[in-house]
């Protein structure tokens, strides 16, 4: 039941007195209607609450040890390079070239997260070297982003000495998830489901590795901690992977297995 965060039984249970077995069945019940991947984001909130009570004091250690479930990672949505200019043509005839306009050019551009372009600020961007250095971050980095001309040229006939880049017309901060309506209205409109906020960072992260810069350049200027993090944004093209393959058939002279060993040297090699 929603009000209980579906804890079942263990909601009338103290944190001392909770064990794997009880967190296994009460799993096991939350699972009759709920996807693997539902329930591993569960047992991550009980696991918060056990943390509290960690830091509380009211426990020394969490006093059950229960794993994720192995789940199917699905194939996740990112912006088409064929579809781009369509999709953020129609995010401008939405939101009439607005503050979600300039958002979802940031976060494709420069790879922010939606927070930070609630954040930013005019005085962070530097023409002149061609960056961008947000100054309120997930991490408490400051990491000084290369701008796309592409996306200066949009931004300079707005420039400002400084203060937000977007903002309420009142001037302060937009709030939360304030670009999901028109990104879920232009997915509708250019078949392009699945695309959030999140999806477009996952996008230029990838757009990223398939121009060939390094992984540890991406984690850099994605700003994270782990390169396993960095590696969890980027979605593999398949092209990239049979090109390989046909370079290194055309570099070693690979044959096919079914080639008979009468062709002489001189014929070129085949798969």
């Amino acid at each position: 039941m929603p009000r209980r965060l579906y804890l079942f039984e263990l909601a009338d249970v103290h944190v001392d007195e909770l064990t794997t077995v009880a967190i296994e069945e009460a799993r096991s019940r939350f699972l009759a209607d709920h996807a693997p991947s539902s329930a591993n984001l569960w047992l991550e909130i009980v696991k918060l609450l056990m943390y509290y009570a960690v830091r509380r004091g009211m426990i020394t250690a969490i006093p059950f040890r229960v794993s994720k479930l192995k789940v199917q990672r699905r194939p996740r949505a990112r912006l088409s390079p064929s579809l781009a200019q369509k999709w953020i043509a129609t995010i401008d005839e939405i939101d009439g070239r607005g503050s979600v306009s300039i958002a979802v050019r940031m976060m494709l551009g420069i790879g922010l997260r939606e927070a930070e372009t609630r954040t930013a600020r005019w005085e962070w961007l530097d023409l002149d070297r061609g960056t961008y250095t947000p100054g309120v971050t997930k991490g408490r980095e400051a990491v000084a982003l290369p701008v796309p001309p592409w996306l200066l040229d949009h931004l300079r006939p707005l420039l400002k000495t400084q203060g937000l880049v977007i903002a309420r017309p009142d001037g302060r901060l937009l709030p939360a998830q304030f670009t999901a309506r028109a990104i879920r209205r232009a997915n509708e409109r250019t078949g392009t489901p699945g695309l959030t906020p999140h999806r477009l960072r996952g996008t230029y992260a990838t757009a990223q590795a398939e121009a060939g810069v390094p992984v540890p350049e991406i984690k850099r200027v994605m700003r994270h901690k782990q390169d396993s993090t960095t590696l969890g944004y980027i979605e593999a093209d398949p092209a990239f992977s049979v090109a390989g393959q046909q370079k290194m058939a055309e570099t070693v002279r690979l044959r096919h297995a079914a080639w008979s060993t009468s062709h002489t040297e001189s014929q070129p090699a085949r798969w």
